[in-house]
């Protein structure tokens, strides 16, 4: 696991033949093909038994709320702003920044702070992980996921099985929470 932009390199440079990742918008990939695979939903997680925010998070709460956020600079962390912001929510309180979502969970679990994380990094069941999910229905969040490889790659036999079954894993992922399909997302 590395972060986009040495992913994209990777497979640029021919260190690697292929790679499932989300893009840069900053990087070009001109000379790669790129195949949407998956559409992650991201969802505002915070503590089972917390007071800072209701089952349903208003405008109001969402500017209010303290975050354990991504560290700035990563793409799901622009995405995450960007979000807020199309809502109005133009300032937010980040109190805790992480690279990767486990310190992230952790600290929402120990009521620091609300989150929103990847439907990939969630416990299967939330409630026995002293965990819960907060919806917010004016906003809907997803970050897309690719396959990408160079525009000229020639792949063998076991690597096409190997990319067919990355794309069949995906085709069958259905969002964690169904209504993420009718705008109540995250």
């Amino acid at each position: 696991i590395i972060s986009p932009m040495l992913a994209t390199q990777a497979v640029l440079s021919g260190d690697c033949d292929f790679g499932v990742t989300i893009l840069d918008p900053n990087q070009n990939t001109s000379q790669l093909e790129i195949e949407l695979l998956w559409k992650e939903p991201l969802y505002l997680i915070a503590a089972r038994d917390s007071t800072q925010v209701g089952d349903v998070a208003t405008r109001m709460e969402l500017e209010n709320l303290p975050y354990i956020t991504p560290v700035r600079g990563q793409i799901v962390r622009e995405l995450i702003d960007e979000a807020l912001r199309a809502l109005g929510v133009v300032r937010t309180r980040s109190v805790l920044e992480f690279g990767h979502p486990d310190p992230i969970l952790r600290a929402i679990r120990a009521d620091q702070g609300a989150g929103f994380v990847f439907q990939s990094a969630l416990p299967s069941d939330l409630e026995a992980s002293g965990l819960r999910r907060v919806r917010t229905p004016q906003m809907k969040m997803a970050m897309p996921l690719f396959l990408i490889h160079p525009n000229d790659a020639k792949f063998s036999q076991p690597q096409t099985d190997l990319m067919n079954r990355i794309r069949n894993y995906f085709l069958k992922k259905q969002p964690l929470f169904q209504s993420a399909h009718d705008g109540d997302s995250a």
